[in-house]
């Protein structure tokens, strides 16, 4: 990770904070990483690389050989006031080797401080879905922190590693742009109970009231658990009726929500957007910050929060910060509403400014600033992430099975790709009348690269399920991921469908290979047999021959005599006893 400290010399915790952002005033930057298993001989070394692509040294470089086996901890500072971090604003690179393999890629930026030029810019979100077009969608404000409308080309100056670019701008202020896909997040906890959660209500529809007639809003709630109160809708009488419709009560799920929003954001394109108010900090647990800046950064969903009361500025900050949107304090919640409206108006008035770049297959670092009359804007910096290059492909398939009525059985997903990728993740859905989810597993292929199987429920019938490591290694084609399911005792005949939808995959250099499909697979009950396998009301060697053709794969219609969710030897055990006169057992 990048930090901003890191603990003290001969300690390796406690673990720090990451951040992505710097100013050129901030002290220093840290790298921060921790290595299991090292052996004796081992070679560590980094490579700091700056928005002009030059490595000074420090604190580029190999560390010495180790000397030892075990697990450290490594730590490396960039200084920034006053030296070649201040004096080389923008996005920088950090890349980490162990022996001289690539074992990961981090991105961070140093911009200068706002200062008063009368004008501030914000880079709320990368558009890169139509590459090579790329969409900047920024906001542009006074000094007051109100909207500035009636911008064109002519106002922006917008950069690729430092060549300026020819831009179109739409402004969606005056009903140009994309439509805008908004998440509505209302913590509900029984500390706002009463007026807060009536504030906050007020606030929210004050918010909404901003909007564009084709812009959708979807409405969270949150205390214990996070509730999906509606769904994305341009219905504003609906969307008012759904927040007035949240009651008060439980602890905070803060991040275990802003998790849950981004996955509904995921796969809507255009402009979107989560303004999250909240009093407190979470008391929950199940999902951490860094898991929701991940899954906002992953849905292009930049956050807003605003807090009140007790929370801590700090988390709120950083969720704003490291996804492009903006956190504002407010005093209580009686402050709530007029904070909204004005978070409303600057998302209402955001600015869309395309270009085309000229290479695509590459990650860059954009600058963007504004100018209106005498009035101007510091450069802000964006790291964009490279389209990949076409031609590559990445397919996963959830295979079709057969397993017994009351089983539990496997279904595999098989990766077939012209591109290796380091992580994937997809959604599946399932009729949970027929299924239960149980777990998923890595599959041979993501134990090899020694990746990670995790999960998160979208709803009672569907999950996302995410492959993803701390190294960088690729993942080969074959097995990757074991879903396991148990048939319910009720589905004894038929198939149920296993939907998979939304995949995405990233390369080493965490760059998104195009296109990524998924393909559904159905689970089908396998037909219930005796050890009379042939049916023709005799055991004998027929069915011996048969049971073991089975198992062997020979034949497709398998029996599983013991309901263990498999054709094996324990099943042709079971026929050859019973041809031996010793029961079907």
């Amino acid at each position: 990770m990048i930090t901003k400290s890191v603990p003290a010399t001969g300690s390796c915790s406690p673990i720090p904070t990451a951040t992505t952002s710097f100013l050129t005033t901030d002290t220093a930057g840290y790298l921060y990483f921790i290595l299991r298993g090292v052996k004796v001989g081992d070679v560590v070394a980094t490579e700091w690389t700056a928005p002009d692509g030059s490595i000074p040294t420090p604190p580029s470089g190999p560390y010495p050989a180790e000397t030892a086996g075990g697990d450290f901890c490594y730590k490396e500072k960039l200084t920034i006031a006053g030296d070649v971090g201040a004096k080389s604003p923008g996005t920088w690179r950090v890349r980490a080797y162990a022996n001289g393999t690539l074992m990961f890629t981090l991105t961070f930026t140093i911009n200068a401080p706002a200062t008063t030029g009368g004008l501030t810019v914000k880079i709320n979100q990368v558009i890169t879905s139509a590459c090579p077009k790329i969409t900047v969608v920024a906001s542009v404000t006074d000094s007051s922190g109100k909207p500035v409308t009636g911008l064109s080309a002519s106002n922006f100056t917008l950069k690729e590693d430092g060549t300026t670019q020819t831009t179109t701008v739409s402004s969606t202020g005056t009903g140009g742009g994309t439509a805008l896909s908004l998440a509505v997040v209302i913590d509900h906890s029984g500390s706002v109970s009463g007026q807060p959660l009536t504030d906050e209500k007020a606030a929210a529809k004050a918010l909404v009231a901003q909007l564009g007639a084709s812009d959708a809003v979807a409405v969270f709630g949150f205390g214990d658990t996070v509730e999906s109160v509606l769904d994305f809708t341009t219905d504003k009488t609906r969307i008012n009726s759904a927040i007035d419709g949240i009651g008060g009560s439980g602890s905070t799920a803060l991040y275990k929500a802003v998790v849950t929003v981004a996955q509904k954001l995921a796969p809507r394109s255009g402009r979107k957007a989560i303004v999250l108010m909240t009093d407190g900090e979470d008391t929950v647990g199940g999902s951490s910050i860094q898991d929701a800046i991940n899954q906002a950064k992953l849905a292009g969903a930049p956050i807003f929060p605003v807090g009140f009361g007790s929370v801590d500025t700090a988390v709120l900050t950083r969720l704003a910060t490291e996804t492009g949107g903006t956190y504002t304090p407010a005093a209580n919640s009686s402050s709530l509403l007029s904070i909204l409206q004005n978070i409303g108006a600057v998302i209402a008035a955001q600015y869309e400014i395309s270009y085309t770049s000229s290479s695509p297959s590459s990650s860059h670092s954009l600058s963007l600033t504004a100018q209106s009359g005498s009035n101007s804007s510091v450069a802000v910096t964006q790291s964009v992430t490279a389209c990949q290059s076409s031609g590559s492909a990445v397919t996963l398939t959830v295979e079709n099975t057969t397993a017994a009525s009351g089983a539990t059985v496997d279904v595999p997903v098989t990766l077939t790709a012209t591109t290796a990728p380091s992580g994937f993740q997809y959604d599946l859905a399932y009729d949970n009348s027929k299924l239960t989810f149980v777990q998923a597993k890595q599959g041979d292929q993501t134990k090899a690269a020694n990746k990670d199987i995790s999960t998160n429920a979208l709803s009672s019938s569907s999950l996302r399920v995410l492959a993803a490591g701390l190294n960088q290694g690729l993942i080969g084609n074959g097995t990757v991921v074991l879903m396991n399911f148990r048939l319910n005792s009720a589905f004894s005949s038929g198939a149920a469908s296993l939907t998979c939808s939304n995949a995405q995959s990233t390369d080493a250099n965490s760059r998104a290979i195009t296109p990524t499909t998924c393909q559904s697979g159905t689970l089908t009950v396998r037909a219930s047999c005796s050890c009379d396998v042939n049916g023709d009301g005799s055991i004998n060697v027929s069915d011996v021959q048969l049971i073991v053709n089975q198992a062997l794969g020979i034949v497709s219609n398998r029996c599983d005599i013991n309901a263990d969710g498999q054709t094996n030897v324990l099943d042709v055990q079971m026929v050859v006893n019973a041809t031996l006169g010793l029961g079907c057992k």
